[in-house]
């Protein structure tokens, strides 16, 4: 996948999570360092070019309702931030801070794709396991 498949509007989602996040989040949260050569510069602001890119660029998950969360706004701002995912067991579990882990509400008639969850936790750069209590 190269730069001729990332959309416009990925760009201008992209940019508009930076500007949300802030610089130096947006740049922890997806694991990108600060542009040392190109910077791209969108209606008089400046951007981490590849960090943009990346993030911009499409993962292309299949639509379908295998590949499907219902989350409240916020949780899907989490969700897609990478700062929560769902873990093996299915409880909801903060990346970076010490949220109580809670069990993601399922209706029994939506099937979710394990594989499509574990996508994401290797997005979140987490491995399966459950955190060592005690």
């Amino acid at each position: 996948m190269g730069l001729g498949d990332i959309r416009y509007e990925h760009v201008i989602a992209a940019t508009e999570e930076f500007r949300c996040l802030g610089r130096d989040k947006f740049l922890r949260t997806y694991g990108f360092g600060r542009a040392m050569s190109y910077e791209l510069v969108l209606d008089g602001r400046r951007y981490d070019s590849k960090a943009i890119a990346g993030v911009a660029r499409p993962h292309h998950g299949p639509d379908e309702i295998q590949n499907l969360l219902c989350l409240c706004p916020n949780c899907h701002v989490l969700f897609d931030g990478l700062e929560i995912y769902v873990d093996p067991d299915g409880l909801v579990r903060g990346t970076r801070d010490d949220r109580d882990p809670r069990p993601l509400r399922r209706d029994p008639r939506h099937p979710m794709d394990e594989a499509h969850i574990a996508y994401h936790r290797t997005l979140c750069a987490l491995t399966a396991r459950k955190p060592e209590v005690g």
